[in-house]
């Protein structure tokens, strides 16, 4: 089910201490980079890597802080509209800048538009319609995926900060957990790491008295199966997020469709995906034919607007912003059937 890709099995090497690592079985082995092998750290290079690996001195650390890599399992939390939702959902990449009103009773935002590097922004969240520049009636879904950067700046210092906390107090209505680093190029134990986190950010949010849903992506076959014990050892999770803004290539696309049916295959239940990342007419319209149900939330009717530029490419200078995002997300309705 899952595309193996020839060149990434390059990206791991067998460590000498594999025998003995508690990830044995997990990780799949350490950073080719690290030259060295398992002596790098005796040259002191290892605490400077990016990555994680089972090599590194303070690795014990990094899994203490987690507690290591098995999935967690979430408290009882439902999501009582899904029913409500409709099949696509604009997700704003900026505040509302069309010249008319912001006019459906649904919109996502991004992470990035309430936290940055610098931290939280309070004075947004406590009044986010008008920071927003849209209706106080409109209802708003958070997508927490982001760069980098900021996101662990936010794994650093969300409990101080009161990240989940000020969420609550902001009336958002549902979010998604954080999409931590998942990049190919890392050695496998940092893939485990970031989805742990994922879910402890979910679990915070839940916590918080916020609706949240896991963020689920993979790598790999385990990582399926992973989720599936995850999915049935949790019955109240009745929706997930996934994003798919790095499946260009539509073999890659296919292959996450499949998964993601693959998995709704061994669990008893119906499962809502939300879908992000996914704005074609074309692809849109293949989410909903193959992932019922499921929801897109979809972030370039905004940019594409912004460019008085339809999904589909044609670009009309002549056409206000508010007419063009509006053709754009009924395109996107359409598609849906």
């Amino acid at each position: 089910m899952v595309i193996t890709i020839s060149w990434q099995l390059k990206l791991f090497v067998r460590c000498q201490l594999c025998d003995i690592c508690s990830e044995r079985g997990n990780c799949g082995g350490c950073n080719p980079d690290c030259k060295e092998g398992v002596f790098c750290h005796i040259s002191k290079k290892c605490s400077k890597c990016g990555v994680l690996c089972s090599v590194r001195p303070n690795l014990s650390s990094f899994l203490a802080e987690i507690q290591g890599t098995d999935f967690p399992s979430l408290p009882v939390t439902r999501i009582p509209i899904l029913n409500q939702l409709p099949a696509v959902i604009p997700l704003l990449t900026d505040r509302w800048d069309a010249e008319r009103p912001y006019g459906l009773q649904w919109v996502a935002i991004g992470i990035g538009l309430i936290f940055r590097k610098s931290g939280i922004n309070f004075d947004a969240l406590s009044d986010l319609p008008s920071f927003l520049r849209i209706p106080k009636s409109t209802k708003i879904l958070l997508v927490n995926h982001g760069e980098d950067s900021f996101l662990e700046n936010y794994w650093r210092f969300s409990k101080v900060r009161g990240y989940a906390q000020a969420i609550k107090k902001s009336g958002i209505v549902l979010a998604t957990g954080l999409n931590f680093s998942l990049f190919d190029e890392h050695p496998r134990l940092t893939h485990l790491v970031s989805m742990k986190k994922s879910l402890i950010t979910t679990k915070e949010l839940i916590e918080a008295g916020v609706p949240a849903i896991p963020h689920m992506y993979w790598k790999n076959q385990a990582d399926l199966d992973r989720w599936v014990d995850f999915l049935n050892r949790n019955p109240h999770v009745n929706a997930v997020s996934v994003n798919f803004t790095y499946r260009r290539a539509n073999d890659v696309f296919a292959s996450g469709i499949k998964d993601l049916q693959w998995i709704r295959g061994k669990i008893n239940r119906q499962i809502t995906c939300f879908v992000i990342g996914v704005s074609s007419p074309h692809r849109v319209a293949w989410v909903c034919r193959e992932l019922k149900p499921s929801i897109i939330i979809a972030g370039k009717i905004q940019r594409a607007a912004c460019a008085r530029r339809l999904l589909d490419g044609e670009h009309d200078p002549s056409r206000s912003r508010y007419e063009t995002f509006m053709d754009n997300l009924n395109g996107l309705l359409d598609a849906c059937g």
